[in-house]
C-alpha cells in the first residue's frame, strides 16, 4: 500500500486562493480537481492537484 499526501478542501482553497463555495460548486457539477470522500470529508490528492494544473495551463502547447 503506498501513501499519498492530501489536502482539506480548505488548505486547497487557501493555497490557490480559491472560495471555499467555488470547490464545493465544482464537486457538485463534476468538474474541477479529482478529489476523495471518506465519510463526510473530502481530500484532494496532490498529484491530482497536479495532474488538473497541467490539463489546464494555457496557452496549451500543440503536440510535435
Amino acid at each position: 500500500m503506498t501513501t499519498t499526501t492530501s489536502l482539506t478542501e480548505k488548505e486547497v482553497a487557501i493555497s490557490f486562493r480559491l472560495s471555499l463555495p467555488k470547490l464545493r460548486a465544482d464537486r457538485v457539477r463534476g468538474t474541477g480537481i479529482s478529489y476523495i470522500k471518506i465519510g463526510k470529508s473530502v481530500r484532494y490528492n496532490l498529484d491530482d492537484i497536479a495532474d488538473y494544473i497541467r490539463q489546464n495551463k494555457f496557452p496549451k502547447q500543440l503536440a510535435a
